[in-house]
């Protein structure tokens, strides 16, 4: 009897045709799900992307930074050195001079103890003569 109540229902109320539209829905709603989810999807692919663009762009500004930071060290270093090689070239020409003047002060230096000793064997004489005179 339950057997037949169950064809009797399904029979009435068309139950075997509704299956087949559900089932077509079912699959039809899978069809937009699969749409939406891919629409979703390339939303948020579209979207990282940008976001990633925007990192990369980030870290090239500061790459582009770094490497300015670094030419502009390079400059100073150069300048430096350059400064440092004048520096260095000016004391050896300094010590050069000053190297000149010593040993020209020490040739007056030996020119004036000539001088000195002559006069003193002068007034040693003189004071010899002086004594012999006396």
């Amino acid at each position: 009897m339950k057997v037949m109540f169950r064809k009797f229902i399904i029979w009435v109320f068309r139950l075997n045709d509704i299956a087949d539209d559900i089932r077509s829905e079912r699959k039809r709603q899978e069809q937009q799900d699969a749409k939406y989810w891919k629409i979703k999807l390339h939303e948020q692919e579209d979207h990282l992307g940008r976001k990633h663009r925007l990192e990369l762009l980030d870290s090239e500004i500061e790459l582009r930074k770094a490497q300015d930071e670094i030419d502009k060290l390079k400059s100073r270093e150069k300048e430096l050195d350059e400064k440092e090689y004048e520096i260095k070239k000016l004391i050896k020409e300094d010590s050069y001079i000053a190297e000149d003047i010593h040993n020209r002060v020490m040739d007056l230096g030996k020119t004036i103890m000539k001088h000195v000793g002559e006069i003193g064997r002068i007034k040693d004489n003189a004071m010899t003569l002086k004594k012999r005179i006396e």
